[in-house]
């Protein structure tokens, strides 16, 4: 009898930044139509920064995971890193994966710095916008993929 192999971890680390409301990527990234996605990419876990929209999340939920393991929290004061690092292959313990983020320059600098997959998606109800023209800049430099909810 063949042993069961365990899969390698593959993260997929969602913010939405510590300040500024944004629900419309929360409800994105827990839908079905995401986590269906993210277990055929053979995604593992999925862990989000709700900041100040932990009792939304609580509503919104999923019942149905799909197998994937969701963890969330509000704010960490010693900031990201840990949570961006698990994003980073290792060789024998996780696959590379992927940081979906407001564009907040510092969460996308801490990621840049760690050479991680980003995917930025602006959050357009801020004011003037300064998030869709740095996400635009940073996509034609080629450093990000820019999306919508």
């Amino acid at each position: 009898m063949e042993a069961k192999t365990n899969p390698l971890r593959k993260e997929c680390f969602v913010t939405i930044g510590a300040t500024a409301d944004f629900p419309q990527l929360l409800t994105a990234a827990v839908s079905d139509e995401t986590l269906t996605k993210l277990k055929s990419l053979n995604y593992t876990d999925l862990t989000l920064q709700v900041g100040k929209s932990e009792t939304y999340f609580h509503q919104i939920k999923p019942v149905d995971d799909k197998g994937i393991n969701i963890k969330y929290f509000a704010f960490k004061s010693k900031g990201l890193e840990n949570e961006l690092k698990r994003c980073k292959a290792k060789e024998g313990v996780s696959d590379e994966g992927v940081v979906v983020c407001h564009a907040g320059a510092g969460t996308i600098l801490d990621a840049m710095r760690l050479a991680l997959n980003i995917v930025v998606v602006p959050n357009d109800s801020l004011l003037d916008n300064h998030q869709e023209e740095l996400a635009a800049e940073l996509e034609k430099q080629g450093y990000v993929v820019k999306a919508d909810v």
